[in-house]
């Protein structure tokens, strides 16, 4: 994660910005989120090789997460990286392994 957010931040230029936050650019867009698809579903299936012992299935997590990650990424530019790189992807990580909640909302 580390990795991906750093190249945004030192490689980020406005021309990527267009890119990924014009909507008549699909293209440059759809092509991300392959790279993010094929990084998301290394990880998870590094940390989880076994699909009994996840979830949802596993397609169904690898796009779900890349999805979401390509749109704070958009989010990131669009607002002119008011965090660090490393901020961001302790950040991607600690949502996508904790949720969103300091205590589980759901468990009580």
């Amino acid at each position: 994660m580390w990795l991906l957010v750093q190249y945004f931040y030192f490689h980020v230029s406005k021309l990527y910005k267009v890119f990924l936050t014009e909507k008549d650019i699909p293209y440059f867009s759809s092509g991300l989120k392959e790279i993010i698809i094929d990084f998301v579903s290394n990880g998870i299936y590094t940390i989880q090789s076994d699909d009994k012992k996840l979830t949802v299935p596993r397609e169904m997590a690898v796009r779900y997460f890349a999805a979401a990650f390509l749109e704070v990424i958009i989010w990131w530019l669009e607002n002119y990286m008011p965090y660090s790189p490393k901020f961001m992807a302790n950040q991607l990580m600690r949502i996508t392994m904790m949720g969103p909640y300091v205590d589980n909302p759901f468990g009580k």
